[in-house]
């Protein structure tokens, strides 16, 4: 869509589409032994439209306001790709680390790959400590794993977990 006249034609057409199709979406089977909706999958990516219809969020980056100083992308693919994509790499690429550790290791990535860098002092200093990272944890009722916690900053990430000492390590000799 590239005007607010497209978006309002594809919300009517959207709302055309669901009250003709209402009478299908609302088809119930018996699957194990009790009812439940026959095509639930497209019943929950109906109501994910509709509530983005409704909060006026879907055609966002048509609103004028929000592009007073340009045009907006019509997709997240520069944070999918360019950031998140890397983050889920790395966490994927250390996949036995602790939670506190994986936390730790994002936190390092991200100050690793920021335009101006602070000094390592500074760094050290703003970091998140280990009670920084468990409070929303524990004040969203989420408990890190005690046993595997480290008990200082310094104790993240160290080299010898992370790589291999041999060229080959899975090689039989």
């Amino acid at each position: 869509m590239e005007t607010l006249q497209q978006a309002d034609w594809w919300v009517e057409r959207f709302m055309q589409w669901c009250e003709f199709w209402s009478d299908f979406l609302e088809q119930k089977s018996l699957v194990e032994g009790r009812m439940a909706y026959t095509h639930r999958r497209l019943r929950e990516a109906r109501s994910g439209l509709a509530r983005l219809v409704n909060a006026g969020t879907l055609f966002a980056y048509l609103d004028p306001a929000l592009c007073a100083e340009g045009p907006m992308p019509a997709t997240n693919n520069r944070i999918e790709g360019g950031v998140n994509s890397q983050l889920r790499e790395v966490l994927r690429s250390h996949r036995g680390l602790a939670k506190l550790k994986r936390v730790k290791a994002v936190f390092w990535w991200c100050y690793l790959h920021v335009e101006c860098p602070k000094t390592m002092a500074d760094t050290l200093r703003e970091m998140p400590t280990d009670a920084d990272v468990d409070l929303p944890r524990e004040r969203y009722g989420m408990r890190a794993e005690d046993a595997s916690r480290p008990e200082k900053w310094g104790e993240g990430l160290v080299w010898e977990e992370l790589h291999h000492k041999t060229r080959y390590p899975f090689r039989n000799e």
